[in-house]
């Protein structure tokens, strides 16, 4: 999934394609943002996909110092799935 698609796609549509991408923990429940962001940090984040942010600069903004790009939190993800 490109980051195109998301830039491309309205804020709540690129929401829910992330949300059901493989950012989704295998029980489908825990997604990797609020595991190890935070659940305030995962609002601001979807509130910036909603006012028009690209993916990664809503990532950047809102996860600075966790991650910058959505290829990071899939890296992220795919390490916790693999515990």
């Amino acid at each position: 999934m490109g980051h195109s698609l998301f830039n491309a796609a309205g804020p709540f549509i690129a929401a829910s394609l992330l949300l059901s991408a493989p950012l989704l923990h295998a029980g489908g429940r825990n997604l990797i943002l609020v595991r190890q962001g935070g659940s305030f940090s995962f609002s601001v984040f979807l509130s910036k996909l909603r006012d028009g942010a690209a993916v990664d600069k809503a990532l950047e903004d809102t996860y600075a110092g966790l991650w910058k790009k959505l290829s990071e939190v899939e890296i992220a993800w795919k390490l916790e799935v693999q515990r």
